[in-house]
């Protein structure tokens, strides 16, 4: 579904669990062109694609281990959908993500990637373990910021600026991270 705020942000939710076929199919066809036209018609300075898991390339860490549970584990899909987003020049994409316990701001793709120029923000680890993995993801320039602590996250969207403002927020109430780029 599709959840607007005028012109300031569309927020794309995907239903990334019920579709997936576990051979080549993350999502529907129907859902995956639903999206691409979506995204491509959206007015919106900003859209927003929830996901329920990254589309972020984890090769530095996690290589292809557990790839079936995430876009990277359907190359064909994500590549077309990445593939559509950049050939279109779609202005204001950013990812948001979760599951994978731990807290990143990341280039979807690693640098000479088609979506380096892409983000993901993977928000806090809420009451589930933690991935201490998250302290050996290299390289940094894909991955700015990675931490696995207890957190929340807010996110400010600044429609006149592009910019975006994320805020990794502890269970004490103070910030942990704060992550900005303009898109």
């Amino acid at each position: 579904r599709k959840l607007s705020w005028g012109e300031t942000a569309d927020v794309f939710v995907l239903d990334c669990r019920g579709e997936r076929d576990g051979i080549d199919q993350y999502v529907s066809p129907e859902q995956l062109q639903w999206l691409k036209d979506a995204v491509v018609e959206s007015t919106a300075r900003f859209k927003v694609l929830m996901n329920s898991v990254p589309i972020t390339d984890y090769s530095p860490i996690f290589a292809e281990a557990l790839a079936d549970d995430r876009w990277q584990g359907y190359p064909v899909q994500r590549g077309d959908l990445l593939d559509h987003i950049m050939a279109n020049e779609v202005e204001g994409v950013l990812w948001l993500t979760g599951d994978f316990h731990m807290s990143t701001a990341s280039k979807v793709d690693p640098p000479g990637g088609v979506a380096e120029g892409l983000w993901e923000i993977m928000v806090g680890t809420g009451g589930s373990f933690l991935n201490i993995a998250a302290e050996l993801l290299e390289p940094r320039d894909q991955f700015p910021v990675i931490f696995a602590e207890w957190c929340s996250t807010l996110i400010h969207l600044d429609p006149g600026t592009g910019q975006v403002r994320v805020e990794w927020i502890g269970d004490d109430g103070a910030i942990v991270e704060v992550f900005e780029v303009v898109l």
